[in-house]
C-alpha cells in the first residue's frame, strides 16, 4: 500500500475518487430500489366515487375512516399494477342525510371522467332517488340499500348489506308469539315500511292485532307532547310489546319517555341500535327486554378484521377511529378492492386498452359472477358474495337485551325460511377453556395446546357436530393430531365438558422477532355444513384467561384474547345440470395474544453481539503506527459477526426479521470502520494532518451514535411505537442509513 506520504497528488485524487464514490453510495441505494415508473402512471386514472352521510354529530368519524381506509386500499391496488393498467383514485362525496343532495351527488359522480363505479349510500330512500338513473347510466354500483326490489332490474346495481327481507323471519316468530303489539313507524321511510307491510298482512290473517299505529313525524321527532299522547293510547290499549321503526336518536327519546312513565314493555328495534336507545336513558336502565337483528354475534369480532387490524399499513393508514367506524371503513376498502378485481378479471379477454365502457362492462360480468356462483371474491373483512336479486349474502341472528341491562346475548330463538316456512335454528353454547400452549414452532407453524371445552344444548348435539379447521393433520392418515375425551360432570344433562389436547397451526409474523407478539387460534366449525348451528360463546367478562404458554408473557386484560366468528362462502357443483351454488356457514376462533419473551436471545446473541461490536469500536483508539492491528481487529470483528449469524437458529428462511436486519446493521458499521480506518491512513499528510484527524474525530462519535439510533429503533420496533408519526420517521432514517452504508 503505498501512502500519502509518497505521492500527495496521488493521495488527492485517490482520495476525491474515493469521496465521490462514498457521495454515490445514497444515490444507488435509492436507485436499486427504486422501480421503474409504472404503465399505471403514465395513463388517466379510474376514479371510484364514494357517497357517504354525515349530518352534524352523525357519523363523521364512521366517514373519515371510510376515506382513510379506501384511499389505503387505492394505493394498494395501485402498487400492483392499478386497475386494468390504469391507477385507481378515490373521490367523495357527501350528501349531509339530503335526499336532494344524494341526487345532486350521483349526477355530478356520473359527470366525473373516467368515473369506474360508485359505492356507498347508506339509506334505501335515498337509494331509491338515485338506482333509476345509476341503473341506466351502466355505471357499477355497489350500494348500500337494503330493499332488494329496488336493485333487482338493474342488473349493474348490487348491495354491501343483506336484503332486509332476510331481517323477516325472525321479526314475524316474534310478532306471532305477541297478542297484540303497537307499532310505531315513519311514514316514507322504505327500510322500514317493509316492517309495516308485513304486520298488516299477518293483521289481517289474524295471527296479530296491532292496537296503535304511532306515525313520529321526522321534522318533528318525539317531542314530549308526541310522547305523552302515543304514552297515553298505549295505556288505554295495553299491548304486549312495541315494534320500535323509527332510529336510534328517537326511539331512545320515545324509551326515555316510556321510562319515566313507568311502562315496561318489551321492544323490538326494527331500525337503530338498541343499545344507543338505551343509551338515552342516561344512568338509568329500562327494565324491559329489547330485541333487535344483526349480522354479527354478541362478544365476537370478525375474525379477519382482528388479523386485518395487526397490519401495520392499515393501522398506519387510518386515525384513532372506534371500532364500529374502522370496521366499516375496512368493509368499504374491501368494497374498493371487490370493484377493482370484478375490473381486472376481464383485462384477459380484452387487454389494457380497453375502453371505459367495455371496462364498466366487465365489472358488472364480474359481480354478477357471485349470483351465480360462478366465483367468490375473498376480502380481506369476508368473503363477498352476492345472491340473485343482488344483495350481499350475510348472516342474521336475533339479539336480546335483558330488563336493567345494557348485555347483548343470543335470543333463545334462531328462526329462519325454508321452504317457505319458518325453522328454527339450534343454539350451542360453547366455551373453551385454555390451560396450556406449548412446543411453539416459528418454522413449521405449528403449537400444541391443552384445553377444555363447554358445550350446552337443547339439541341432540355433541363435540362430533363440529370439527377444528386449524388441527394439524398425521401424515400417515391425514386425520387431526387431537385426542378428544368427554368427562363425566355433574353440572347438569345438557352441559358436557371435554378434554382436548393436539397441534394446531398458526400464522406467524416474525418481522419483529424477538419482539413479536403472535396469535394462537382454535378454530372450529360445523362438520356437516348442511346443518345449520349457531354457537354462541360466551361473554367477554366470563371468559378465563389464565392459562401457561412457557417462553412466552400472555397479554393481560381483556386485550389478551378475543373470540371471532366469520362467515366462510364455500362453491360447490352437486346437480346433474352441474351448475355452481354457494354454500355459507360459520367458522368460530378462539384466539389468544401472546409477546415472546426476549431474555435467552438476549443473552445468546444480543451480549455475544455487542462484545463483538465493543471490539471493533476499541480498534479505534488504536495509534495509527499499528494501522495493521486496528485492521486486524475489525476484520475479525466482522467475521465473528457472519459467523455468529450463522450459528443462530434461523425462526424463518423468508423473513426478514428485525434479528436479521441488526446482523446487517452491525456488518455494516463494522465496514464503515474499516473503511473509514483505512481512508484515515491514506490521507493522514493532507492539509497537515487535519482531514485524517477529523476522519478519527467522526469515526470515534459516529460509532456510538450509530449505536444508539438502532437501539432507540429496536425500542420503538419492540415497543410497537414505530407505528406512531415520530417512530415511521425514525424507520425512514434508519432505511436510509441503512442505503447509504
Amino acid at each position: 500500500m503505498r501512502l500519502c506520504t509518497d505521492n500527495p497528488p496521488a493521495c488527492w485524487a485517490r482520495a476525491l475518487l474515493l469521496a465521490c464514490l462514498i457521495a454515490l453510495l445514497p444515490l444507488t441505494a435509492r436507485s436499486q430500489d427504486r422501480e421503474p415508473p409504472s404503465a399505471a402512471a403514465q395513463v388517466e386514472p379510474l376514479v371510484i366515487a364514494v357517497m357517504t352521510s354525515t349530518a352534524p354529530g352523525s357519523k363523521r368519524q364512521t366517514a373519515a375512516a371510510i376515506a382513510a381506509y379506501t384511499r389505503w386500499q387505492a394505493a394498494k391496488i395501485n402498487a400492483t399494477g392499478g386497475v386494468r393498467g390504469r391507477p385507481l383514485e378515490m373521490r367523495y362525496f357527501d350528501d349531509a342525510n339530503d335526499i336532494e343532495k344524494t341526487a345532486a351527488n350521483v349526477d355530478e359522480a356520473l359527470k366525473t371522467p373516467n368515473l369506474l363505479g360508485i359505492i356507498g349510500v347508506w339509506s334505501s330512500t335515498r337509494g331509491a332517488a338515485v338506482v333509476e338513473r345509476i341503473g341506466v347510466s351502466g355505471v357499477p354500483f355497489i350500494s348500500e340499500i337494503s330493499r332488494q326490489e329496488l336493485i333487482e332490474g338493474h342488473p349493474n346495481i348490487f348491495s354491501m348489506v343483506r336484503a332486509a327481507s332476510t331481517d323477516l323471519p325472525s321479526f314475524v316468530d316474534f310478532v306471532s308469539s305477541k297478542g297484540s303489539v303497537a307499532y310505531f313507524g315513519i311514514k316514507g321511510d322504505l327500510f322500514t315500511q317493509q316492517f309495516e307491510d308485513t304486520l298488516r298482512r299477518l293483521e289481517r290473517e289474524g295471527a296479530v292485532e296491532v292496537s296503535a299505529w304511532e306515525w313520529i313525524d321526522p321534522e318533528i321527532g318525539v317531542t314530549e307532547e308526541v310522547a305523552a299522547a302515543a304514552l297515553g293510547r298505549i295505556e288505554d290499549q295495553r299491548p304486549e310489546a312495541l315494534i320500535f321503526a323509527i332510529g336510534s336518536a328517537r326511539g331512545g327519546a320515545m324509551l326515555k319517555s316510556l321510562h319515566e312513565g313507568d311502562i315496561v314493555l318489551p321492544v323490538y328495534a326494527a331500525s337503530g341500535s338498541m343499545l344507543r336507545m338505551k343509551s338515552a336513558l342516561g344512568s338509568e336502565r329500562y327494565q324491559g327486554e329489547m330485541f333487535q337483528t344483526r349480522a354479527s354475534l354478541p362478544g365476537v369480532i370478525n375474525s379477519r378484521l382482528a388479523a386485518l387490524l395487526q397490519d401495520r399499513d392499515f393501522v398506519a393508514a387510518g386515525g384513532d377511529f372506534g371500532s364500529n367506524a374502522r370496521s366499516y371503513g375496512a368493509s368499504y376498502a374491501d368494497t374498493v378492492a371487490v370493484m377493482a378485481e370484478a375490473a381486472n378479471d376481464g383485462g384477459g379477454q380484452r387487454g389494457s386498452g380497453s375502453s371505459l365502457d367495455e371496462i364498466r362492462q366487465d365489472t358488472v360480468a364480474g359481480l354478477a359472477k357471485t349470483s351465480s356462483g360462478a366465483r367468490i371474491f375473498r376480502g380481506a373483512t369476508r368473503d363477498w358474495n352476492f345472491d340473485p336479486g343482488g344483495s350481499a349474502i350475510e348472516p342474521v341472528y336475533l339479539l336480546r337485551s335483558p330488563p336493567g341491562s345494557r348485555r347483548l346475548e343470543l335470543h333463545d330463538r334462531q328462526i329462519t325460511a325454508s321452504n317457505g316456512a319458518l325453522k328454527q335454528i339450534p343454539i350451542v353454547y360453547l366455551s373453551i377453556d385454555l390451560v396450556q400452549v406449548n412446543a411453539i414452532d416459528s418454522n413449521a407453524e405449528t403449537f400444541d395446546a391443552v384445553f377444555y371445552v363447554g358445550l350446552e344444548t337443547s339439541a341432540p348435539l355433541t363435540l362430533d357436530a363440529f370439527e377444528f379447521t386449524n388441527a394439524v393433520l398425521s401424515e400417515a392418515g391425514a386425520m387431526p393430531i387431537l385426542s378428544i375425551r368427554r368427562l363425566q360432570n355433574t353440572a347438569g344433562a345438557k352441559m358436557q365438558i371435554y378434554k382436548v389436547t393436539g397441534r394446531f397451526q398458526f400464522d406467524p409474523d416474525l418481522t419483529r422477532y424477538p419482539f413479536d407478539r403472535q396469535s394462537f387460534s382454535i378454530e372450529l366449525q360445523p362438520a356437516d355444513t348442511a346443518t345449520e348451528i349457531i354457537v354462541q360463546p360466551p361473554l367477554k367478562s366470563q371468559r378465563d384467561r389464565v392459562f401457561d404458554i412457557p417462553g412466552w408473557q400472555p397479554l393481560s386484560g381483556g386485550n389478551g384474547e378475543y373470540i371471532g366468528a366469520e362467515q366462510d362462502l364455500i362453491r360447490v357443483v352437486i346437480d346433474q345440470a352441474r351448475n355452481p351454488r354457494i354454500i355459507a356457514f360459520q367458522r368460530y376462533s378462539f384466539t389468544w395474544l401472546a409477546d415472546r419473551q426476549s431474555l435467552d436471545y438476549a443473552l445468546r446473541v444480543v451480549l455475544p453481539l455487542s462484545l463483538i461490536l465493543l471490539v471493533a469500536y476499541l480498534s479505534v483508539f488504536i495509534p495509527q503506527a499499528r494501522f495493521e492491528s486496528a485492521i486486524s481487529l475489525q476484520v475479525t470483528a466482522l467475521l465473528s459477526t457472519i459467523a455468529l449469524y450463522l450459528a443462530i437458529p434461523k425462526v424463518s428462511n423468508d423473513t426478514a426479521t428485525l434479528s436479521d436486519q441488526t446482523f446487517v446493521f452491525a456488518e455494516a458499521v463494522i465496514v464503515l470502520m474499516t473503511g473509514l480506518s483505512i481512508l484515515r491512513i491514506n490521507c493522514q499528510s493532507l492539509l497537515g494532518g487535519y482531514l485524517a484527524r477529523s476522519l478519527g474525530v467522526f469515526q470515534i462519535i459516529s460509532f456510538p451514535l450509530l449505536a444508539l439510533l438502532w437501539l432507540r429503533y429496536i425500542d420503538a420496533v419492540g415497543s410497537g411505537s414505530s407505528d406512531t408519526i415520530a417512530g415511521k420517521s425514525l424507520s425512514q432514517a434508519i432505511a436510509v442509513l441503512q442505503g447509504v452504508l
